[in-house]
Order: C-alpha cells, then sequence, then structure tokens
C-alpha cells in the first residue's frame, strides 16, 4: 500500500487561526487594562489613605491640622537648626506631614535643595505617573522640585485669592494658609469630620506631567497655592469649581478654573479622603451644590458622601 503524505495547514486555515488569535486578543485587552487600572486606582486610594492617617497623627501630636504654609517664594522655616513646627513653618502641608509617613529622615534634612529634590512615593497617583522630579526655571522658584498629584481642601471661600495659584486662603478650608486660622478638629465638628473632605486627587494637563505647568512646578513644599490646594466653590466667575477629569493640551497653559479644581486620570471620578480618614470615590457627576457642601466648614451642614 502507498503511504499517503502528511498533510499540513493551507493558507486560508492559517489566515484564519490568526484571526481567531487576533478577536481573541481584542476580546481580553480591554479586561486586562481594566483590571490593572483597578489595581491602580486602589494604589491611588491607599496613597490618600495614608496621607489621611498622617494627617490624623498630626492632629493627636498638635490638636490641629496641619496648614498651607505661606506663599510659594519662601524658604522653609528652621529654628536652632531644625525644621519649625506646623505653626510657624512656611513649607506647605505635605511637608509638615513627613513625619507621620515615615519620612522623618527627610523632614529633618537641613539641605534645602536635597529635600525639595526628594520625590515621596506616597504623593503620586500611578494611573497618571510614577514618583516625579524636574528642573523648575520661572522668575520666583528654581531648582529641582519633586512633585505631587495630591491636593488639601482649601474650602469655598475666594477671599484673599491672587488670580493666579490661589482661589482664596482657606478661610472655610480644612487646610487654610499660615495665619488664616489655626484649625482644630472642633472647627469641623459641626459639619462633621467624616463630612469633610480633607484631600483629594487635582485635575492636570497630561501632557505636562513630567515637566513643569503652572500648577505643578513649586513642589510638595511648595507654600499655599494651587500646586498643592484645591477649593469646591460653586458659582464663581470660573464656573463651579468640581471635580474633572484631567485634560490634555500640548500648548503650555494657565487656564482657570482648571488650576483650581481637583480631578484624576482615572475613569469617571476622583478619589478623596475624608477628615475622619475614610477614603472615598466621588463621580465627576457630581452634584456641585454637594461637593460645595462637603468642601466647606462654616456653613452648619452635615453633608453626606454620595453613596455612603
Amino acid at each position: 500500500m502507498k503511504r499517503s503524505a502528511p498533510q499540513g495547514f493551507t493558507l486560508v486555515e492559517l489566515l484564519v487561526v490568526i484571526a481567531i488569535i487576533g478577536i481573541l486578543i481584542a476580546l481580553l485587552l480591554p479586561a486586562v487594562q481594566s483590571a490593572r487600572e483597578s489595581g491602580r486606582r486602589l494604589q491611588c486610594a491607599n496613597n490618600l489613605k495614608q496621607i489621611g492617617l498622617a494627617v490624623q497623627l498630626h492632629v493627636l501630636a498638635f490638636n490641629a491640622f496641619p496648614n498651607g504654609g505661606m506663599p510659594f517664594t519662601q524658604s522653609r522655616t528652621m529654628l536652632g537648626g531644625s525644621p519649625a513646627s506646623f505653626d510657624k513653618q512656611n513649607w506647605s502641608w505635605p511637608y509638615q506631614i513627613l513625619p507621620y509617613m515615615e519620612q522623618l529622615a527627610l523632614w529633618e534634612n537641613p539641605d534645602d535643595a536635597s529635600v525639595m529634590a526628594t520625590p515621596t512615593a506616597t504623593y503620586f497617583c500611578p494611573t497618571r505617573r510614577s514618583p516625579t522630579k524636574f528642573m523648575v526655571h520661572n522668575t520666583l522658584t528654581s531648582g529641582i522640585r519633586a512633585q505631587t498629584d495630591y491636593a488639601a481642601n482649601g474650602g469655598t471661600d475666594s477671599r484673599g485669592g491672587n488670580g493666579g495659584g490661589m482661589f482664596g486662603e482657606g478661610r472655610d478650608g480644612v487646610v487654610c494658609m499660615r495665619g488664616v486660622a489655626t484649625r482644630v478638629p472642633a472647627h469641623i465638628a459641626r459639619d462633621g469630620l467624616s463630612s469633610t473632605i480633607l484631600a483629594g486627587e487635582k485635575r492636570m494637563n497630561v501632557s505636562w506631567v513630567t515637566q513643569q505647568q503652572a500648577d505643578d512646578d513649586d513642589g510638595y513644599v511648595g507654600g499655599y497655592q494651587d500646586d498643592v490646594t484645591r477649593w469646591g466653590a460653586v458659582g464663581t466667575s470660573y464656573g463651579d469649581l468640581v471635580p474633572a477629569p484631567d485634560f490634555n493640551d500640548v500648548i503650555w497653559p494657565l487656564t482657570f478654573p482648571k488650576l483650581y479644581q481637583f480631578g484624576s486620570s482615572h475613569v469617571l471620578g476622583a478619589n478623596f479622603v475624608a477628615c475622619d480618614g475614610a477614603v472615598r470615590f466621588l463621580a465627576f457627576t457630581i452634584d456641585p451644590t454637594t461637593f460645595s457642601g462637603l468642601c466647606g466648614i462654616k456653613d452648619g451642614k452635615a453633608v453626606a458622601f454620595p453613596g455612603k
């Protein structure tokens, strides 16, 4: 008997197999990307949880919340060769809470340039970027600056705002400019710690997250301004200051209200931490009046977080 020759794949069969594999990859890829983003969003929420815990430890130590420091042109306040405490410190709240984030050595480092240039991983949302520092050049500050993706709640009051990097001085916010008030838990008791935003993600231009932009240049040490503070006012001349998605402008912008808003690179919303340490995810579609109520501490209204 004559043995028949083995048969291989025809070209058509091979193309069909390749097409099927391509379809399967196309179906699986969104699920993989979604799972990865879920992990990144969870890590971002954990970062804010750590920030909230550090602030609570600060409150236990001083019976007061950290403040926003002084305008960003100010140098770090040193007394007797050591950093001054929060009530005398020019540098902002992310610097002030370093001792409570296992960063005591960085907080104590007497070299200002080294401190300004050292990123803290907890201050960065992994969806947007890895821990980032870059050279800053402008008329007021210069040098290598480590940045931050998170901003404190400056409230809704516009008094004292300079029309540039500051909507207001935080007169009804949790974190205000040093000298405006020393914010203690009793100031928030009427609205409720669980009903008041402490900090959240800040809205940014994702085209410029690895280089200087208007609200991401002075770094995490920069005093009270939009690098480290955002606001939640409604009915302003800029529109409502509500959380919004990150945007993508190839031209370096100086646009409002973007510089004053909370926001994120996540889908549908942004992470926030309340004054009691609880982390919440707020949708970009949140009612502006509700969001304003979560930011202001003097309206006497305990506005619950949506979905709580």
